[in-house]
């Protein structure tokens, strides 16, 4: 039986990026304008990291209040 293929379509998004796919953001974008490196962001997208709550205030900030990231 051949591997499975996953899509990356298939894999769910954190609601941070959903929200910067769903405003056409690019995540290096969000990163500069966060403050902080395209790494970080990602271990943040991905459940590795937990943001500070200055850096969670930031995100609050930028998303308007549309993403609360804990």
């Amino acid at each position: 039986v051949p591997p499975a293929t996953v899509s990356l379509d298939d894999v769910p998004l954190s609601d941070f990026e959903k929200w910067i796919k769903d405003n056409g953001l690019k995540k290096g974008f969000v990163a500069d304008k966060l403050d902080i490196g395209r790494e970080y962001l990602w271990y943040i997208l991905t459940g590795r990291a937990t943001p500070s709550k200055e850096l969670r205030d930031k995100i609050h900030t930028l998303t308007k209040g549309e993403v609360d990231v804990r």
